[in-house]
């Protein structure tokens, strides 16, 4: 794995010693994705947020203006801030 990052140039160090060292995604790592372990929900929150907004403007760039499609992404962007 580590010579397939050279070999492409891949900045990722991080990433490849969670991969080939401890095997476990970063939100497991950083404790967001382990159950009970606080710590992580505001960033979680907010990454979420922005993800579905980031969605909602995407559908509305892509003509998508009808209100049962832009209904169901707005839905999703107003509830991680909940």
């Amino acid at each position: 794995m580590a010579d397939f990052a050279r070999q492409y140039n891949m900045a990722c160090s991080f990433a490849l010693k969670r991969l080939i060292e401890s095997g476990v995604p970063a939100t497991v790592e950083h404790g967001r994705g382990a159950p009970g372990a606080g710590g992580g929900s505001s960033a979680r929150s907010v990454s979420d947020t922005t993800a579905a907004f980031i969605t909602c403007l995407d559908n509305l760039r892509l003509s998508m203006t009808a209100v049962d499609q832009v209904l169901k992404t707005r839905r999703a962007w107003k509830h991680p801030c909940s």
